[in-house]
């Protein structure tokens, strides 16, 4: 299980931050709905594959540790966005 962990955070923050320049603030303010679509169906084909991988008996762990993956990058992710805006409230 801590590797489907290590493994999930990463592909998940590689994903993320790949997403940032795209959609993001330093982005273009208007991004293409297809590039919108493209990233937010890779998080639904992860979350997918993480529940399919949980309900089975030989693969619970990996799914279940993919599944944690992603809620320790929504806590994770969820602090650092709100730490950059309150920096651009600030500004």
């Amino acid at each position: 299980m801590p590797i489907a962990v290590a493994l999930g955070l990463i592909f998940l923050y590689v994903v993320g931050l790949s997403m940032l320049p795209a959609i993001g603030p330093g982005g273009p303010y208007g991004a293409p709905v297809s590039v919108e679509v493209t990233y937010w169906s890779i998080f639904i084909g992860y979350l997918v594959l993480a529940v399919v991988l949980a309900v089975r008996r030989r693969t619970s762990r990996t799914g279940a540790g993919l599944l944690m993956a992603f809620g320790i990058w929504l806590l994770v992710g969820g602090e650092v966005c709100v730490g950059v805006l309150f920096q651009m409230r600030q500004a």
